[in-house]
């Protein structure tokens, strides 16, 4: 599984990370598109630890509300 750590770059993202409670995501699932918009390459994240329901479709690269990086591990 690959983890992500995002930070909020408006308030609705750090609104968001604040809902979730944590910064640190997974990724659950990636499509090149959605229906909900033309942009590209997306994915979709669910919160350390947390339900479901706020899992969220975020864009890999250039997201306007997140700022993404990779959890590096320490293995």
């Amino acid at each position: 599984m690959e983890w992500l750590i995002i930070k909020g770059k408006t308030l609705k993202g750090k609104n968001k990370i604040r809902e979730a409670g944590t910064d640190k995501w997974a990724v659950i699932d990636e499509s090149e598109t959605v229906q909900f918009s033309s942009e590209k390459n997306w994915i979709h994240i669910l919160p350390n630890g947390k339900a479901k329901k706020l899992s969220r479709w975020i864009q890999r690269n250039n997201d306007i509300n997140f700022t993404v990086k990779m959890e590096s591990s320490d293995v």
